[in-house]
């Protein structure tokens, strides 16, 4: 229903590609569960036990006088937190000018400027920048997931684009889902959207240079995959149903 590619006239397709954005959350989540059946982690795990650099994180209580007030952490991130996003981590839109200053240049930049970064690059800077309230204390929806991806590349051994295709694309026949999309398949992939302030639709993220297209584009488990609507059909029938589809299960009930 509806175009693919407004300009061109090109109608949507049965095998249309799109940018999954924050529905990579569920695929990482689902990644990290994987993991812990495996008896690879404990979801009460401090996240420092696999990334030290997060046992000197600070949490930010107020400013006075231009000056920005810390305190230590009455516990540390655990791997629980980054799945429910109560980490005390943001995606430096949280209201804080602070912090939101800190993730805009430091990270979120990066990730857009700078697609074919390495993930654990991009995210080096994150154990400096000050939580936003205590772990556990608060929901605040955050970088969480994507921290939880290089959190699976270090358990598990292994790039994290390649645990996904292994553990779960190609288990469960998901054959468009990836990080970017390959030159054969870019007739398939969408346009993307959004509003002008006139309410005319205009294009963002052109194909011509979309990071979604190139190889090395940054696999970030919050907001990078491509896929297509069958693709995550797939992914999703398997969760509800407990777990397993075609006889291929990923997760227990």
């Amino acid at each position: 229903y509806g175009m693919m590619d407004i300009n061109q006239k090109k109608p949507m397709q049965l095998d249309t590609i799109f940018r999954i954005y924050s529905m990579s959350k569920p695929i990482t989540s689902v990644a990290i569960m994987m993991l812990f059946e495996e008896g690879c982690l404990r979801l009460s795990d401090p996240i420092s036990h696999y990334l030290p650099d997060y046992k000197k994180v600070l949490v930010m209580v107020g400013s006075k006088e231009n000056q920005i007030e810390l305190e230590k952490p009455n516990r540390e991130i655990t791997i629980r937190d980054l799945l429910t996003h109560t980490s005390g981590l943001t995606y430096g839109s949280s209201g804080n000018t602070y912090i939101d200053n800190l993730y805009q240049t430091l990270i979120m930049k990066r990730f857009y400027e700078e697609p074919d970064s390495p993930l654990e690059d991009i995210l080096t800077p994150l154990p400096a920048i000050p939580l936003i309230h205590q772990p556990g204390t608060a929901f605040h929806y955050s970088i969480a997931t994507d921290l939880l991806g290089y959190l699976i590349q270090v358990i598990a051994g292994i790039p994290f684009e390649d645990y996904l295709k292994e553990k779960i694309f190609d288990p469960l026949n998901m054959v468009d889902t990836a990080f970017f999309v390959p030159l054969e398949k870019l007739e398939r992939f969408a346009c993307n959207y959004k509003h002008d302030e006139n309410g005319k639709l205009i294009e963002i993220d052109p194909i011509q240079s979309s990071p979604y297209t190139n190889p090395r584009h940054t696999p970030a488990g919050g907001s990078g995959l491509v896929s297509t609507a069958h693709d995550y059909l797939r992914f999703m029938q398997m969760l509800l149903n407990k777990g397993e589809l075609d006889g291929i299960r990923l997760l227990s009930p």
